[in-house]
């Protein structure tokens, strides 16, 4: 099912089952891209809860049209940009300096560790086209078919559409002073984008995800309430007025009205 029929389904209905879809289908995209952005694995899990509890809440203003797996990663983008502020001086610089640090690792590794704080930055510096392929291609881990029939293109338009985005985003880093090839690009983005979700870690987003859903679609009590209150008002209202109208001048029309109306 699309994403476009599921978030309709949640947002129309309420539905728990299209919102769980939707949570295990980009879940992996979500974590992968706060933990490049945070280090840190508690600190990702707790943005993915924070990015699909506003899904919850704002799943029903998205226009139809709206590629949710860009709005997810730029809403990750945000929400890591909020957790950093929040963070003390001295954990802001202890990331920083692991960031860059040197290690015996092999060439290819370090190559992305010097990357990956800047990827996602990189990606949302593209066209939405190219930002589209990229997400799709390497932090989606999507085949090539599956990218062209997302794109409504071919197999081989889908190939030609990523190399470009590749290329493009290889200039990208290349301003923030990260060199590299556009070919090494492609395989450091396919062997290390996606990270493994831990297992205890998708529970907990999956469950806070879902708690979220379920307060934004359970109707409001107070709502209720007062709808109640207001639909016995027009009704004693409506009562009220017949009996003025007609009340004195006993009206041979509608007794029986008139007198339940006075009972």
């Amino acid at each position: 099912m699309e994403d476009r029929d599921l978030i309709e389904q949640y947002a129309q209905r309420g539905c728990e089952t299209a919102f769980t879809t939707l949570v295990n289908r980009y879940l992996g995209l979500v974590y992968s891209a706060a933990l490049r952005r945070v280090g840190d694995a508690q600190a990702a899990q707790e943005i993915a809860q924070t990015v699909f509890c506003l899904l919850a809440r704002k799943a029903r203003q998205l226009p139809p049209d709206t590629p949710l797996a860009g709005w997810l990663h730029q809403t990750v983008g945000f929400t890591a940009a909020r957790h950093w502020r929040a963070e003390s001086r001295r954990r802001h610089r202890e990331q920083q300096a692991a960031s860059f640090m040197i290690s015996n690792e092999s060439a290819k590794d370090t190559t992305w560790d010097e990357l990956a704080p800047h990827l996602d930055e990189a990606v949302n510096d593209l066209g939405e086209p190219d930002r589209t392929a990229i997400l799709l291609r390497f932090f989606q881990d999507k085949a090539f078919p599956e990218v062209g029939r997302a794109l409504g293109i071919s197999e081989d338009g889908a190939r030609m559409r990523v190399n470009r985005a590749v290329d493009k985003l290889r200039a990208a880093l290349s301003s923030r002073n990260i060199t590299c090839s556009t070919a090494a690009l492609g395989v450091l983005l396919l062997e290390n984008t996606m990270a493994t979700v831990p297992a205890a870690a998708a529970t907990a987003i999956r469950a806070a995800a879902l708690a979220a859903a379920k307060t934004v679609g359970a109707p409001s009590i107070l709502a209720t309430i007062l709808a109640l209150l207001a639909k016995a008002k027009l009704e004693s209202a409506v009562v009220a007025g017949l009996y003025r109208a007609h009340g004195s001048r006993h009206c041979a029309a509608c007794p029986r009205q008139i007198g339940q109306s006075r009972a």
